[in-house]
């Protein structure tokens, strides 16, 4: 889930009673002025209201290709007003679909990028200066290994050339882990926590993400 607007969610996939993949994969949340978002953060949790309404959104799916139904990350650019939906899991298996939502014009947009595409579950997803970096995450399962492994590395999506890279990132790398959570403070990526196989992590790593093309972890 993702805010669009200030007053607007926007719920992407996910999986139902029995992990079944639901058959609406697309909601909007609309939120009345009685709770608000700043009632929701400062005021204590509560549930819906009369005044906020779900309702799923129809749209035909982007391309030939379905979304996968879990694992992904959907993520609101607010300059362009466009939610980026990359990668998760369908059937066991990851995925390294990349699609736009423009919420402007509610229509998909299915990415066909160049560069080296990752492919990746559980992993986390920030927007930085119109680009979309991508940390850690679950990796494809090898025959060979009896639990799948995960990522330390960080990807960037760029949305002008349509292209995946690697920047340059100095200091020391955080440890592989999955279902972790990235958060941007100004040109800063805070990472935290997550999961490596069975062993959960309480660590904190912050990425500066500076103004030139180099990204060190502190």
């Amino acid at each position: 889930m993702c805010l669009s607007d200030p007053e607007t969610a926007i719920l992407i996939g996910g999986e139902g009673a029995n992990q079944q993949p639901c058959k609406d994969a697309l909601w909007k949340l609309e939120i009345g002025e009685n709770l608000g978002l700043k009632a929701a953060c400062f005021k204590g949790w509560g549930p819906c209201t009369d005044n906020d309404f779900w309702s799923p959104v129809d749209l035909p799916p982007p391309g030939s290709l379905p979304l996968c139904p879990c694992g992904h990350t959907a993520t609101y650019d607010q300059e362009t007003k466009r939610i980026y939906v990359f990668g998760g899991m369908k059937e066991g298996k990851c995925c390294s679909t990349l699609c736009i939502l423009d919420t402007a014009i509610w229509k998909w947009l299915l990415v066909t990028a160049k560069g080296k595409v990752p492919t990746l579950a559980y992993h986390s997803a920030t927007i930085y200066h119109k680009e979309l970096f991508i940390f850690g995450g679950n990796l494809p399962k090898m025959a060979s290994l009896e639990s799948r492994a995960c990522s330390n590395m960080l990807y960037v999506f760029n949305p002008e050339y349509e292209i995946w890279y690697q920047p340059i990132v100095e200091g020391e790398k955080p440890l592989p882990r999955f279902g972790h959570s990235a958060t941007l403070l100004r040109n800063k990526l805070v990472i935290f926590g997550g999961q490596r196989t069975s062993m959960y992590l309480n660590d904190v790593h912050i990425l500066d993400l500076g103004e030139s093309g180099t990204a060190p972890f502190l």
